[in-house]
C-alpha cells in the first residue's frame, strides 16, 4: 500500500526496499523500482535517485532511511519494529534537517477500509 499511496500523493517515481523477494515483486508490479535491503543499499538508492538522495521515505520494514533521504527530506516511520531497540541516527537526521514523523495504526482495522 505504500507504493500505491506514494503514486496517489503525486510521486513521479517510487523506489522500494525490502528483504523479501515476493514483496519486491509485488512493488514492481505496482510500478516501483526495487532494491533488496542490506548493507550497501543506501549508496545504490542514492545512485538511482541522484546523489543527494530521495525526497521522502516511508519506512515500513526498517530501512536505512536517514542515509537515503536528501537534506531536508521527509521520513515517515509506519512499520512495527519487532525489536525492543530501534536504533536511529538522530544526530545525522538533525544535521540533514530531516523531518521525521512516526505513528502506529491497527493494520487489521485499517486494511479493509483502505480498499473499500
Amino acid at each position: 500500500m505504500s507504493v500505491q499511496s506514494a503514486f496517489v500523493m503525486g510521486a513521479a517515481r517510487v523506489i522500494g526496499l525490502d528483504p523479501i523477494a515476493s514483496r519486491r515483486d509485488r512493488a514492481e508490479q505496482l510500478g516501483a523500482e526495487t532494491f533488496q535491503s542490506g548493507e550497501d543499499v543506501s549508496s545504490s538508492v542514492r545512485e538511482a535517485a541522484g546523489r543527494s538522495g530521495v525526497d521522502a521515505v516511508v519506512d515500513a520494514v526498517g530501512a536505512d532511511e536517514v542515509r537515503i533521504v536528501k537534506p531536508r527530506g521527509r521520513i515517515s516511520v509506519i512499520g512495527v519494529n519487532q525489536s525492543k531497540l530501534m536504533p536511529f541516527p538522530m544526530a545525522y537526521a538533525q544535521v540533514k534537517e530531516s523531518r521525521v514523523r512516526h505513528g502506529l495504526c491497527s493494520v487489521q482495522q485499517s486494511y479493509q477500509p483502505c480498499y473499500a
